[in-house]
């Protein structure tokens, strides 16, 4: 399915072998075990590069050194953290549409475990939804670097879906890429409609002020396998972060400016290959970097994006393997 979307890399909340059982694993948030990918690697069956990002709090398994997985396509880019508990900013400063998450530790254990591993020169990657959720996590980043920035460690925030503006320039201020999933944004749209204010509407998908602030902007898309597969297109991710509303319906758009076509182009691209520790290798069409390319039946910068997503999947390769050609397309 993702091969024939184009999609030639995937990062995965894998947990990693020797994890401490079930339980580990809940805490983990996820039910997938790196062992799976590897199997299917052995079996020639894995069509993209697949990053892992275990749980922070295992920190100390991964600070010595990278792991190796056995297999080129699978490789360690980082640890994830779950922040929550501090939802979206009402007018009057309360937060609304908490999200309590039992896998955050709270700021000072979060700046502890971060700090380890950005010693390490192991990327983190907090997941944070709401203005919120954003505002905590950039407070464990400025705790845990104590006056200091990202240093060039690849450092994230996931999904932002909501982001004050003094935010915006701490982002940029401590060097963190942001990782958008602009569907996802605005498949939940309706139910944000009917609990935030128009100045919180207003906060929503800010990605054009943060990739004209300097932020990196890296294209997502917490796709989980729900039976609606336009979550996991890239082309309808790059246009609904251009149009601020679903390509192909006549919806009323969020407010604000959208990525420019570039901006969309390189945020699916060349910015996620960089921030996932492939830009020397990947990400840009480039004599001497690998054949991870999809090959379209147009070019999306000289058409609308509300037909980016019709244009047809032509052919795919990962790592210079066809993954997927469409019919009556001749190797």
């Amino acid at each position: 399915l993702l091969a024939k979307r184009g999609v030639t890399e995937i990062h995965d909340i894998a947990t990693w072998p020797a994890d401490p059982g079930l339980q580990g694993t809940f805490v983990e948030r996820s039910f997938t075990d790196v062992t799976l990918f590897a199997e299917l690697a052995a079996a020639g069956r894995l069509p993209v590069r697949v990053g892992v990002r275990p749980f922070l709090g295992r920190w100390a398994e991964f600070a010595r050194q990278v792991p190796d997985t056995g297999h080129p396509l699978i490789t360690f880019t980082g640890l994830k953290l779950f922040v929550g508990g501090h939802g979206y900013t009402a007018d009057d400063g309360s937060a609304i549409l908490v999200s309590p998450s039992f896998r955050d530790p709270g700021e000072a254990v979060a700046a502890e475990w971060v700090r380890a591993a950005h010693r390490a020169g192991v990327g983190c990657s907090l997941h944070a939804i709401g203005d919120g959720d954003v505002h905590a996590a950039l407070d464990v980043f400025q705790r845990a670097f104590r006056g200091g920035g990202a240093g060039g460690v690849p450092h994230r925030l996931v999904h932002l879906r909501s982001v004050r503006r003094r935010d915006v320039l701490r982002l940029v201020a401590l060097g963190i890429a942001a990782e958008i999933q602009p569907f996802d944004v605005l498949e939940d749209l309706p139910r944000l409609r009917g609990h935030l204010s128009p100045a919180g509407i207003e906060r929503l998908a800010p990605y054009r002020e943060l990739a004209d602030a300097g932020v990196p902007v890296l294209l997502g898309s917490d796709w989980r396998a729900a039976g609606d597969l336009r979550a996991a297109d890239p082309l309808v991710g790059m246009a609904a972060a251009v149009l601020r509303r679903v390509p192909g319906t006549a919806d009323e758009p969020l407010p604000g400016r959208g990525l420019t076509p570039e901006q969309a182009l390189d945020a699916a691209t060349r910015a996620g290959a960089v921030a996932a520790g492939g830009g020397p290798e990947r990400g840009t069409l480039t004599v001497g970097q690998a054949a991870d390319i999809a090959v379209l039946s147009e070019d999306p910068l000289s058409c609308p994006p509300d037909r980016w997503p019709t244009l047809e999947r032509l052919v795919t390769l990962c790592a210079g393997r066809v993954t997927h050609s469409a019919a009556g397309v001749q190797e």
